[in-house]
């Protein structure tokens, strides 16, 4: 599979960035339901031509940018549909960080671009008007396991510094804490429960 870099050099005609999806979906809002395939590829080209000053707008373009748009909105309907199928119609059970997930999860895209570049205005600005929103897309993914990967280190650091260790096979929201002995396979284990009681 080619890397990020590869793609964005050679495989894509141009970067459909997040500002050009913004336009694009500001500028469609005005067309009514009157409107035809003519209508919707002059705002194609108005909003190419807003977010890509140099750019000489040919027909060419224009399909690149509707294939595109298509195949971004089937994946996010399967995307939608595959979080219906996981999360049915009950109450989503609470379990560690789940607020982290929750927020990483309703991020808007420039939110999500300020996050991967460390709050930096400039750098998430450039990621907003210049990055294949694809690629931004991964990088907010990677920026998102890096992050996660900290939490769980804070967690386990905790744990290990009671002198607790993980169950065999238990998930981490599952994990038993042993605090009466440095050695995690011996001793008494203190359940989850016990441990939130005391906000743990």
């Amino acid at each position: 599979m080619p890397s990020m870099f590869y793609t964005a050099a050679f495989e894509r005609r141009f970067p459909l960035t997040f500002l050009f999806l913004e336009d694009i979906g500001i500028t469609t809002s005005e067309l009514n339901e009157n409107s035809n395939e003519e209508d919707v590829e002059l705002a194609i080209r108005r909003s190419l031509k807003r977010c890509y000053k140099d750019m000489k707008v040919t027909a060419a373009d224009v399909a690149y940018v509707s294939e595109r748009l298509e195949k971004a909105a089937a994946e996010k309907e399967k995307r939608a549909a595959e979080l219906a199928d996981q999360t049915g119609s009950g109450k989503k059970k609470q379990s560690f960080a789940s607020s982290y997930a929750d927020w990483a999860a309703k991020l808007e895209p420039h939110e999500a671009c300020l996050a991967a570049a460390n709050m930096d205005y400039f750098k998430a600005r450039r990621l907003y008007c210049e990055v294949d929103k694809d690629d931004v897309t991964e990088m907010s993914a990677q920026w998102m396991k890096m992050e996660w990967e900290k939490i769980k280190v804070g967690y386990e650091s905790v744990v290990y510094g009671f002198g607790g260790g993980y169950k065999e096979g238990a998930s981490l929201g599952d994990t038993e804490v042993d605090v009466s002995t440095d050695d995690n396979a011996k001793g008494k284990a203190i359940n989850k429960a016990a441990l939130n009681a005391v906000k743990f």
